[in-house]
């Protein structure tokens, strides 16, 4: 094996991967905005050129050249009109504006396009390579690296040589005194959003030629760029190509020693540089210095605080609680009353709930907007097959055992995705779900990639079935759905229990000024970072509980089914937002109204995803706080 060739194809690699990050560390550092749907747009340019080539008959160099300045259009418009009123204090608004404009391209391009891969074709460049010393080098990889370095380096002169330049740095430095020195804030940031996509559709041309690419290709890219940036270090464009390189050689290294490990060498390679350097290798001085000073801890108040009397409960929230308590148990007695179908419809509502009231708690009170809670539902869910399958535990004890293990495997996954802040924090906890993906997709005696079924006499023979079959006649297959339905209302009664009691006390107190201004709660005597730790475990113990729930009920599982970002990130997102983030009775209100929904537009596929994004986005800009708030 040639280890120099490997080298130079990873470094070549990160030429790409330094376009896909050029445009995302450009908005960044002019705007604090991290758009989400980035590496959607940039499969959106990519099949934007393959129309071009396709039905004009053009050279894919010059279909970019036309792309080009449409892009640029696309996001003068997307942010002018869009997320310019999504910029402010609050990070949650532009990071889930982008999040469903993601959800929209994706099945937009889905329904245009279909699922089937796609390439452009650039003829004899595709084979052409170059001798370098003894060492081929494909010619499409050279021109991709030049490119990204003309990128970088058109990107410096425009910011520190021209009016331009200067306009964006000072409306990155302060919004309000560029405003007064006559320059017009929404309108560089639409500029700046433009030029991104320039650098988009540069990127988008050399992944339709190098690669495959599909509609659901951009999440992936996103991934990527965001390595890059953290890796080189935020706002520095010649630390991105540095964080693409490194990214490119980890990842070929990786390929070399065995060909399952090319994506998660690459993600290895992120979180060391994570550990050592949280910062980057080559930060931007002034984004660092933002950047500590909202991390740092900031001494306590010696002096003794007033104190204050609380009430918590009054005569009607008294009476509320009794009809909830006499509510809850006339649904415990559903699977005696309705047919097996309603019963796994509450259940379907019960855990996607406390799925929603668990993320809720974690980005609605303690500010931590995460995009890869599905990390915590795949581990409880491989956790019970783990117990049931290799140890032989009963399912019904291997279900609290499951959530001990999300909350373990939470511990180490803290330690890295609380060395980042605000909008990186959400892309990090995503990084580190795709590990746990790609790592349980190595445990071959569960089924590697393609999964594993649970044993049928396992939720047969499970507590409980035996005396539902002999006390009231259920067939096995019907008193295992009731036990799940009832497990499934006892975690949702047990979760809204928890989030009511933990916003009432001390604690709760401190969480909710945490949130609302975390440098000032600090100075206060709130331990901001143990609360949001304490927080972030509580909801990867409940979310490992509702993951090995319905993977109970599904008795079967798959890396990709339960580490989705979709189905157990990206619904309960809609739920909360849609309902109302920050209020229990939000993600409540929001359940139902996605599972009407769902029943009434699941039929029409694509569409019915794409409707999801787009109110999600409608939500928040005209009720950021959902119907309920």
């Amino acid at each position: 094996m040639n280890w120099l060739d490997t080298i130079l194809q990873g470094i070549l690699l990160g030429g790409l991967y330094a376009l896909f990050a050029a445009g995302l560390s450009l908005v960044f550092g002019i705007m604090r905005l991290v758009n989400l749907a980035h590496g959607d747009l940039i499969v959106f340019a990519a099949f934007l050129i393959l129309v071009l080539v396709s039905t004009l008959g053009l050279n894919p160099f010059l279909a970019a050249l036309i792309a080009a300045p449409l892009m640029f259009g696309v996001g003068y418009f997307l942010q002018y009109h869009l997320l310019n009123r999504t910029l402010g204090k609050d990070i949650l608004p532009p990071l889930l504006v982008t999040f469903g404009l993601s959800i929209v391209i994706q099945n937009g391009l889905l329904e245009s396009f279909t699922a089937d891969s796609r390439r452009v074709s650039v003829g004899v460049l595709e084979q052409a390579s170059i001798s370098l010393g003894g060492i081929n080098a494909g010619v499409m990889p050279l021109l991709t690296f030049a490119s990204a370095i003309l990128v970088i380096v058109g990107l410096n002169q425009l910011i520190y040589k021209t009016a331009l330049g200067r306009a964006f740095r000072a409306t990155s430095d302060d919004v309000v005194t560029a405003g007064l020195m006559g320059i017009r804030p929404n309108q560089i940031f639409a500029i700046a959003t433009g030029l991104a996509m320039v650098i988009v559709t540069i990127a988008a041309l050399y992944l339709g030629t190098r690669a495959n690419f599909d509609p659901t290709s951009g999440p992936s890219r996103l991934i990527y760029a965001f390595e890059a940036v953290i890796i080189g270090g935020l706002g520095s464009l010649w630390g991105t190509l540095a964080g693409g390189v490194i990214l490119g050689v980890a990842q070929t290294l990786g390929a070399a020693i065995n060909p399952e490990w090319q994506i998660l060498s690459g993600h290895i390679a992120f979180l060391l540089v994570l550990l050592f350097r949280p910062r980057g290798l080559f930060p931007e001085p002034s984004i660092e210095a933002e950047m500590t000073v909202q991390t740092q801890t900031l001494p306590k108040m010696t002096s003794r605080p007033q104190a204050w009397r609380v009430e918590t409960r009054t005569r009607v929230s008294l009476l509320f609680s009794m009809a909830a308590i006499l509510f809850v148990l006339l649904l415990a007695l559903a699977p005696f009353v309705v047919s097996r179908g309603v019963v796994q419809d509450l259940f379907f509502i019960f855990t996607m709930l406390a799925l929603a009231q668990s993320w809720n708690l974690l980005a609605g009170y303690a500010g931590l907007i995460s995009v890869g809670q599905q990390l915590f539902v795949g581990c409880g869910a491989y956790a019970l097959f783990g117990f049931v399958i290799l140890l032989g535990v009963d399912p019904i004890l291997a279900i609290p055992l499951a959530g001990l293990f999300a909350m373990l495997i939470a511990l180490p996954t803290a330690f890295f995705a609380f060395r980042l802040y605000g909008p990186y924090f959400a892309i990090g906890t995503w990084v580190i779900a795709e590990v746990g993906r790609l790592l349980f997709a190595q445990w071959k005696t569960l089924g590697g990639g393609t999964g594993t079924s649970l044993p049928r006499e396992a939720t047969r023979d499970m507590f409980g079935v035996a005396l539902l079959k002999d006390w009231f006649g259920m067939r096995p297959a019907a008193a295992s759905d009731a036990i799940a339905f009832w497990l499934a209302l006892l975690v949702l009664v047990l979760t809204i229990g928890f989030a009511y009691r933990l916003l009432r006390s001390k604690q709760g107190l401190g969480l909710a000024a945490v949130r609302d201004n975390e440098t000032a709660a600090r100075a206060l005597g709130v331990d901001a970072r143990r609360l949001k730790l304490a927080i972030y475990l509580s909801t990867a113990f409940i979310t490992g509980l509702v993951g090995a729930l319905i993977y109970l009920q599904k008795a079967r599982i798959s890396p990709d089914a339960a580490f989705s970002l979709t189905d157990w990130t990206a619904y309960v997102v809609f739920i909360v937002v849609i309902g109302g983030i920050g209020a229990i009775e939000g993600p409540i209100l929001g359940v139902i109204l996605f599972f009407l929904l769902q029943n009434a537009l699941s039929s029409y596929g694509s569409w019915y995803l794409l409707l999801l994004g787009a109110i999600a986005i409608i939500t928040m800009l005209f009720a950021p706080r959902g119907i309920w708030g």
